[in-house]
């Protein structure tokens, strides 16, 4: 999984931790996750309203959510000579993205830190891949959940933002760790 989504919600993390990460977002991410836990009925109608605006910074492109690698890999893929087709919404923003918000921010009926080991005899791990210098998704709040499961080896690109995949390095280490399975070299990595 490559930067993937931490519930502020979950029982099990640590609450100054995700409250830190939870205030370091801007109003309204908070407002918008905070919507998506505790009034998921309301969340369509306030994506879909233009009197608070923007509903959610992350979705609006909001320049501060980036870091200066994001920045830079967001305007390479901007000049781009063949922009790839917008896959990721192709089914409409309500059923891809205010989706992904949804379900990542949430009532979850189980804590994942609580879950066992899937892979009792050791003959399989979950890998977590994380930019250090992301600013969507809180690089504390991973560690902790790696150091909590055995079972996932976290690795952290010491100077890489959210849009990590998108460096040549980065993704050639996690494809020849997941079908290789060499031991990831990130550019400033660390691991566990």
């Amino acid at each position: 999984m490559i930067s993937p989504v931490i519930n502020f919600w979950w029982p099990s993390l640590p609450a100054n931790l995700s409250q830190e990460a939870f205030r370091r977002h801007p109003p309204g991410n908070r407002r918008t996750f905070w919507i998506a836990h505790h009034a998921p009925w309301l969340f369509y109608g306030y994506m879909a309203q233009k009197l608070v605006t923007p509903p959610a910074e992350f979705l609006a492109g909001d320049p501060d959510l980036f870091s200066r690698q994001d920045k830079e890999i967001l305007r390479m893929v901007a000049a781009s000579p063949t922009p790839p087709e917008n896959k990721a919404t192709q089914q409409g923003v309500h059923e891809s993205l205010h989706r992904d918000i949804m379900v990542g921010f949430g009532r979850w009926e189980f804590d994942p830190l609580e879950l066992g080991d899937p892979f009792p005899g050791g003959e399989g791990a979950v890998h977590i891949w994380q930019g250090a210098e992301d600013r969507l998704i809180s690089a504390e709040l991973q560690r902790h959940v790696a150091g909590r499961l055995p079972w996932v080896s976290y690795h952290e690109c010491s100077d890489c933002g959210h849009l990590m995949v998108h460096l040549e390095s980065c993704s050639n280490a996690i494809l020849r760790t997941l079908v290789l399975g060499e031991e990831a070299v990130l550019p400033g990595s660390t691991g566990k």
